[in-house]
């Protein structure tokens, strides 16, 4: 369809679909199968990139075969999506592959939105938040049925769905034979045991369920690559709305600047009461009265609240004030310039405070997060500051690239792990007091070389045999009650050793797993 042709919105559309896109949407449906049988995502992590990759180059290639264009936005998305999808098997936190999986779906939503044309504006445009809405909320659900009428459309279609079916059909008795006749070999036997593992219990009921879920996915998928394909939407959000969107902004400056002026004094009255009690942070030194704990809790997350609170406002403030003279102008990049300075200010204070509370503690799931959080929350606002100053820096979408990276750095890191390697290496040194057992075994496999660290030296530190617990099933612990150490360390790395033994599949692969997996057998065959 051409751009310039008008649309009517809705309209009843039963296009001649191709042979490939009738494959394809038969395709979208296994797809949206697998991807249902991957969850949840800790059970089957490389499971669920096989079916993110597989999406995203069966897509692909059907978006060129439609003229589509891998163009810089496009292939940026696509690079995200297998970065962001192979996330999800790096790291073997539930939170961190959350995160990863969401944003594997964003790039592949991303790619396939851009490669078929569909940017509201070219180039490095703050309209990318309304981009991502079209391919996101919009386009998917504009052809959201069509997914049934392209499985069974035309006669090219369905000869080419049989032609599949009829070869797989004949390929049933000369695969067993080969199969049958290889099965002499251990090694071969044992790959097919782990390959087709998911089968061992087979429940109907699991499976339909699956199968209706993924019909649902396929219909958001496939509706997504026909709308985007097709364009029927390129007159809704144009860039038009954004020439617009300058008409209408009502708030004068000087109101503006009336409205400000309380929240830089209030600001200007905090650091100046506080001064002593918050540059303490930097110094290293603890006010009087006060622990490493209570220091860095007291106001941290109050701290990060105004940091967001103040990213709020200048988006605002952007958003509604009158911009018509030079000097409201400069008003504005005044108003952004200091806001920006003084939640910087916050930003530092805060973590100072969470360096100390590190220092003296260790590191937690929670104080890394949070600590990412007000890294990425400081790189927003420099960016705003820079452009004030570069004209050319577009702020939305310079922060959309800040989010993705330091998004990717956090999934890719396998941060339980660090977590662990931190605080026991910490320990071994003198530098921590201990070690909390739960901690670690609440951070998972990850945690289990560092655990496995720390039973070396307590073993050798103490005397005493823990390895002996661990290796032999009907070992009485209870020898060894009184030690907390020993007693739970060991069964800990007993959980830990069953559970990897638990993933017999090839799609449950993680590198963290692959990891413990090394470590342990080093740590029991020594």
């Amino acid at each position: 369809m051409d751009n310039g042709t008008e649309n009517t919105a809705f309209e009843p559309l039963t296009p001649p679909f191709s042979g490939f896109e009738s494959v394809f949407a038969w395709l979208c449906l296994l797809l949206g199968y697998l991807f249902c049988r991957a969850f949840p995502l800790p059970d089957n992590p490389l499971g669920m990139f096989i079916v993110i990759l597989a999406s995203l180059c069966v897509t692909a290639v059907l978006v060129l075969k439609k003229g589509g264009r891998f163009n810089a936005s496009a292939t940026t998305s696509a690079l995200l999506c297998v970065v962001f999808g192979a996330a999800v098997f790096v790291s073997a936190d539930a939170f961190a592959q959350f995160l990863a999986f969401l944003g594997s779906v964003l790039g592949y939503s991303y790619f396939v939105y851009t490669a078929t044309g569909n940017k509201i504006e070219k180039g490095f445009s703050d309209l990318l938040p309304a981009d991502f809405v079209k391919a996101l909320f919009i386009m998917p659900f504009r052809r959201f049925g069509k997914l049934w009428v392209a499985m069974f459309s035309g006669k090219k279609g369905s000869k080419i769905i049989w032609k599949i079916l009829l070869g797989a059909a004949v390929a049933v008795v000369p695969t067993f034979a080969v199969v049958t006749l290889l099965s002499y070999d251990e090694g071969f036997t044992k790959l097919l045991d782990n390959a087709f593992s998911f089968l061992e219990d087979f429940s109907l009921f699991s499976h339909l369920f699956s199968l209706s879920v993924g019909g649902i996915i396929a219909m958001y998928v496939f509706g997504t690559y026909y709308s985007c394909t097709e364009r029927d939407l390129d007159s809704m959000i144009t860039a038009e709305d954004k020439e617009r969107l300058e008409k209408i902004r009502f708030l004068p400056a000087l109101t503006t600047a009336v409205a400000l002026i309380p929240l830089v004094v209030v600001y200007v009255f905090f650091f100046v009461s506080q001064w002593q009690y918050y540059v303490s942070g930097f110094s290293g030194a603890l006010p009087e009265g006060l622990s490493y704990a209570t220091y860095a809790r007291n106001g941290f997350f109050e701290l990060c609240a105004v940091s967001a609170i103040n990213f709020c406002i200048l988006f605002a403030v952007s958003l509604v004030m009158k911009r018509q003279s030079k000097g409201e102008g400069m008003l504005l990049k005044a108003a952004n310039v200091v806001i920006s300075l003084m939640t910087l200010v916050l930003i530092a204070t805060a973590m100072s405070k969470m360096a100390l509370y590190i220092q003296s503690y260790g590191l937690t799931e929670r104080r890394v997060v949070s600590s990412w959080f007000m890294v990425l929350l400081a790189i927003i606002f420099v960016i705003i500051i820079a452009k004030q100053f570069i004209k050319k820096i577009k702020v939305l979408p310079a922060s959309g690239i800040a989010v993705a990276l330091m998004l990717a750095l956090l999934t890719l890191s396998n941060y339980n792990g660090i977590i662990a390697d931190y605080n026991v290496d910490r320990y071994i040194e003198g530098e921590l007091e201990s070690v909390d057992l739960d901690e670690l075994y609440d951070l998972g496999t990850p945690a289990l070389p560092a655990l496995l660290r720390y039973v070396e030296y307590y073993e050798q530190k103490n005397g005493v045999e823990i390895k002996k617990y661990i290796i032999d099933d009907s070992a009485d612990r209870s020898e060894i009650k009184d030690d907390g150490v020993a007693y739970f360390s060991s069964l800990y790395v007993r959980i830990f050793k069953s559970e990897l033994e638990s993933k017999k599949s090839f799609t449950a692969f993680s590198v963290p797993d692959l990891k413990a997996k090394k470590a342990l057998e080093a740590y029991l065959n020594e």
